[in-house]
């Protein structure tokens, strides 16, 4: 009981070079309380990003990541969003920029 709520309660994580294996869903999701999230260089780390609320978080970290896919517009209002520069090209984060700047007029 007490982890979870350690673990409910996090602000600033940072599991960067770990080696990390799984869907970036199951590690995003449950962390509400989050501000600061660094995943970089774990390249067994896979999936989309989730369209969830991440109000909350303020920096994201999925530079040598494996993801993939449409990354939902929330994403782009982060204070700092790190992407791995071979799965998306400035064409397709030009385009979801451009959305995220239009959805906050």
């Amino acid at each position: 009981f007490q982890f979870y709520l350690l673990v409910y309660s996090l602000l600033n994580l940072n599991l960067a070079k770990n080696k990390l294996e799984g869907k970036i869903e199951t590690i995003l999701t449950p962390l509400k309380a989050l501000r600061n999230m660094y995943l970089f260089d774990n390249v067994g780390i896979y999936g989309s990003l989730p369209d969830i609320s991440v109000s909350y978080l303020k920096c994201l970290d999925l530079r040598l990541t494996s993801i993939s896919g449409e990354i939902p517009s929330q994403y782009f209002q982060l204070d700092s969003l790190m992407l791995p520069a071979k799965a998306y090209s400035a064409d397709e984060l030009n385009a979801n920029i451009t959305k995220a700047d239009i959805n906050n007029d």
